[in-house]
């Protein structure tokens, strides 16, 4: 849950904050702001709906994980493939 409400509250996918502010992020927040892959933002007709996060694989299994999910929902909001 943590990836999803990081990716939703900064708009961007989590992962890519370099490790030294991402680490500071994570202390400040309690936990709260996660710098790890899997986490997208659900961005629909230019505004972000809410997010999704997956956890458990490599980042690269969550991130799949993550990408699917999102093109599936906005798949049934009728938004075209990315």
């Amino acid at each position: 849950m943590a990836k999803a409400a990081t990716s939703a509250s900064l708009a961007t996918p989590t992962g890519g904050i370099p490790f030294e502010f991402g680490a500071g992020l994570g202390f400040a927040s309690h936990g709260a702001i996660v710098n790890l892959g899997g986490g997208l933002p659900i961005v629909f007709q230019g505004a972000v709906l809410g997010a999704i996060g997956v956890g458990s694989g490599s980042t690269e299994q969550d991130v799949a994980v993550a990408e699917a999910g999102r093109d599936a929902v906005l798949a049934a909001l009728g938004a075209p493939s990315a």
